[in-house]
């Protein structure tokens, strides 16, 4: 664990060398693959740490500026059963940003489910996890229906 987390921070600190390199000469070309080795490396030692898979799916986004890769990284959390039902949350929220819809509506009914039974079980709660969970829990609904209104209008 505590090495997965040294090669998750060596991540880091090349992702911001490359991005600092970038700002200082406009014509370097950034090379993420020593940020791609040191968050597979993490990702190898502690397979069930959610922070590296969180990373590599961050640092994705920052360099494609989308979430096709992305998707990859939470779809195989999710296989692996890492931070359910975060990680399905967010693999439909990546196939909702790449407008995947049908597969968004599948990963954010399986979220729904996950945390409806979480609040149920949790009774009134102040925590943070509780708020966090509620506030996930509707903009899932939300997006349900967003999506739902969408397959209805293409379908007439």
């Amino acid at each position: 664990e505590e090495r997965s987390m040294i090669n998750d921070m060596k991540a880091y600190v090349a992702y911001m060398y490359e991005g600092l390199r970038h700002s200082v000469d406009s014509s370097y070309v950034m090379d993420y693959s020593r940020v791609h080795h040191y968050i597979d490396r993490a990702i190898e030692l502690s397979p069930g740490r959610e922070n590296a898979y969180y990373s590599k799916a961050l640092y994705y986004n920052m360099e494609d500026g989308d979430n096709s890769r992305a998707v990859g990284v939470y779809k195989a959390m999710c296989d692996k059963g890492v931070d359910i039902p975060y990680s399905t949350y967010m693999t439909a929220d990546a196939y909702d940003g790449l407008g995947r819809y049908e597969e968004a509506m599948l990963y954010y009914k399986m979220a729904g489910k996950s945390y409806g039974e979480y609040l149920d079980t949790a009774g009134v709660d102040t925590s943070f996890a509780y708020t966090q969970a509620r506030s996930i829990k509707k903009h899932i609904d939300e997006r349900l229906l967003y999506i739902d209104s969408v397959s209805v209008k293409l379908e007439q």
